[in-house]
């Protein structure tokens, strides 16, 4: 049986496209051949997280943000979706925190595992935790010395001109 060039080029096109396909789906993170689950998080704010983001249990990558977007019902409120990879037990109080993995502020997803026998079902929503990064912290400790140090400031700039009145030819 001889087999014509229509369909080896055919044959050679479809598994190339399927591939390429294949290629394109890992190299976004979203395996085809593995089992998947979705979860999802409420924010009140984000801190710069972005699709991409890797989601870690206890430092292990297990998937990473597939969406962030904001709530239809309530738009103060930012939705997380998150794909985690395997079949990972998440329990059903586990926290999906925000943190930042680095110093350079580039935020990651932590999912802390609760301590509940009931398990996370695909599609449920996780408690949410946001850890505060360097610059926030950093902020939240300086805001009680500013004030303080503005009036020193404006002391100060006061300064030459009571020199001046003390100094003046007629005192």
């Amino acid at each position: 049986m001889k087999i014509s060039k229509e369909i080896k080029v055919g044959v050679v096109f479809v598994l190339a496209t399927a591939i390429l396909i294949w290629g394109l789906m890992y190299l976004k993170g979203l395996e085809l051949l593995k089992t998947s689950r979705t979860f999802y998080a409420v924010y009140d704010n984000v801190n710069g997280l972005v699709p991409a983001n890797a989601i870690s249990i206890k430092g292990v990558k297990v998937g990473q943000v597939q969406k962030v977007f904001f709530d239809e019902r309530n738009p103060e409120k930012i939705i997380i979706e998150l794909y985690v990879l395997g079949d990972y037990p998440i329990a059903k109080n586990s926290v999906a925190r925000i943190y930042s993995s680095s110093l350079l502020g580039s935020q990651e997803v932590e999912i802390v595992p609760g301590d509940s026998k009931v398990m996370a079902a695909d599609g449920d929503t996780l408690n949410s935790d946001i850890e505060a990064n360097l610059g926030t912290e950093v902020k939240r400790q300086l805001v009680p010395l500013t004030s303080p140090a503005e009036g020193m400031i404006r002391s100060i700039d006061s300064l030459p001109l009571r020199l001046r009145e003390i100094l003046n030819k007629q005192t």
